[in-house]
């Protein structure tokens, strides 16, 4: 006859040890599960609490500081973009043939900055073919020519490359206040009796020949100062060349005359263009020179 495994009222020993180990724990469990649950909830609730306090109290102001931020630094790079100079404006390079086999290049170059000037370097590619690299300068609200004269080598279609610009924004105490009532004083230049004519006989060769009066009504002198001479056929640059006229006195008037071997045909205008700085102090005469 086999043995039972239970004892008392039918429950085995398993059952009968778990049971009194429930009776001595069984309220230790109770009031650690309730503590559990207190825990629980109030960590909830803090977290609750915590996220609500984070998102309207301490990030929300915060992203907004950000948003602002953001915005306030698009103003001021909108605001740096506004007042940083707009770029040169070329025009289209021509090309016509000379004496001997050479040709000049031009371009007109335009700066519409009322308050930026530019010094730069620039150079002509023809087809591959570089240039010697020129230096020069534009003034504000001005328009200039960029020229290589006299070019030898091959191609047909020149192009115009800048290189190392160099901005400078002008100083209201350098000039008065207003650089184009500065600008206007100083360069008070005139250019009367613009005459051209062909086959003028010059050393027994028929050239043409541009004569003009030069007038400086200014009350300022200067060291040299060079004229871009440009003459046009039906608009378009049929000449061009530069030359160097020295101690310009106030008040002076001088004539000039320019001799032209192309013997040119066809000229309907002349185009006179003084370049000088009037932003450097040096090129002025000084008033002992008067």
């Amino acid at each position: 006859m086999s043995t039972s495994s239970r004892a008392g009222d039918g429950l085995s020993d398993q059952e009968l040890q778990f049971a009194s180990w429930w009776v001595r724990h069984g309220d230790a469990l109770r009031k650690n599960g309730h503590r559990f649950l207190i825990a629980f909830s109030v960590l909830c609730w803090s977290y609750a609490f915590w996220v609500v306090l984070d998102t309207y109290a301490i990030s929300y102001p915060k992203e907004q500081r950000i948003t602002q931020t953001i915005l306030r630094n698009q103003l001021s790079l909108q605001t740096l973009q506004e007042a940083a100079p707009q770029a040169l404006n070329p025009s289209q390079v021509q090309m016509f043939e000379t004496t001997g086999n050479r040709r000049d290049i031009v371009a007109q170059l335009s700066n519409a900055n009322p308050q930026w000037w530019a010094e730069f370097s620039y150079r002509f590619n023809i087809d591959g073919t570089l240039t010697a690299t020129r230096t020069a300068f534009i003034l504000p609200n001005s328009q200039r020519y960029l020229t290589e004269l006299g070019w030898s080598g091959n191609g047909r279609s020149p192009a115009l490359v800048f290189d190392d610009i160099r901005w400078h924004r002008i100083t209201p105490t350098a000039v008065d206040g207003d650089y184009q009532r500065f600008y206007d004083k100083r360069l008070k230049l005139t250019f009367t009796d613009v005459t051209y004519q062909q086959d003028v006989d010059y050393d027994g060769k028929k050239v043409g020949q541009t004569a003009f009066t030069l007038k400086n009504a200014s009350g300022f002198g200067y060291w040299n100062m060079d004229l871009m001479v440009i003459l046009y056929r039906q608009g378009i640059p049929a000449g061009i060349t530069q030359i160097n006229v020295r101690d310009i006195k106030p008040g002076e008037t001088r004539p000039i005359t320019i001799h032209w071997f192309e013997n040119l045909d066809g000229i309907a205008k002349t185009d006179i263009q003084p370049v000088v700085n009037v932003l450097d102090q040096n090129v002025f005469l000084p008033s002992t020179r008067f």
